[in-house]
């Protein structure tokens, strides 16, 4: 698997991608992820158009204001804040050789995995952005480490926050560097909807 992940890594050129040329590498990851379609569902809540990748479609996320605000409680002490996850997520991650490196493989292991089970007509083996999924293919690379000196893995929906969108994460280690695995919730019911997982740097 190292040999793979070192072989991806020396393919790539150019981290920001084609057609892209008024955002940075990072920020136009980061907005195919908030953007991605992840697909509607009569039981997910989402209505005709209430899904979040269907709210942001069209929009120019960093063009907008790191946070707004909502006074319409100001007469009673409250202030309705919201931080724009795009730029949050921005101020804290990087897109590099060896991230898009993890990426890519990630996802070829992913793919492999699905084709594998198909052809076994074991469905079970089918991708669901999970972070078990995740783990298993950490699992499968020395190099790659379940254990970050940060803590470990969560959802943004399960704690407190003012973020516009919320997202899934997952720390994990290569060469002894600390990245951060990231699946935004792009529908309506946060029990589905993800995006598919893009690994990031942290910007120190």
């Amino acid at each position: 698997m190292t040999d793979v992940i070192d072989q991806t890594m020396n393919q790539i050129t150019n981290v920001k991608g084609e057609g892209i040329t008024d955002m940075t590498p990072t920020q136009a990851r980061i907005s195919g992820q908030l953007c991605e379609n992840t697909g509607t569902d009569i039981l997910d809540s989402g209505g005709s158009s209430g899904r979040m990748w269907q709210r942001n479609a069209g929009r120019d996320l960093f063009s907008e204001p790191d946070a707004t605000y909502d006074d319409r409680w100001s007469g009673n002490g409250y202030l309705d804040v919201t931080i724009s996850t795009a730029h949050y997520l921005d101020a804290r991650l990087d897109v590099t050789r060896v991230s898009e490196a993890l990426t890519r493989t990630f996802r070829n292991f992913v793919d492999a995995d699905w084709t594998d089970g198909r052809r076994r007509g074991d469905h079970s083996q089918r991708y669901t952005n999970s972070i078990g999924t995740l783990e298993d293919w950490i699992d499968s690379d020395e190099r790659i480490d379940n254990h970050s000196e940060f803590c470990g893995s969560g959802n943004t929906y399960n704690d407190e926050n003012r973020l516009s969108q919320d997202f899934q994460w997952k720390m994990l280690t290569y060469d002894d560097s600390d990245y951060v695995a990231i699946s935004t919730h792009n529908g309506a019911d946060v029990r589905g909807g993800y995006s598919d997982i893009v690994i990031y740097d942290m910007v120190d």
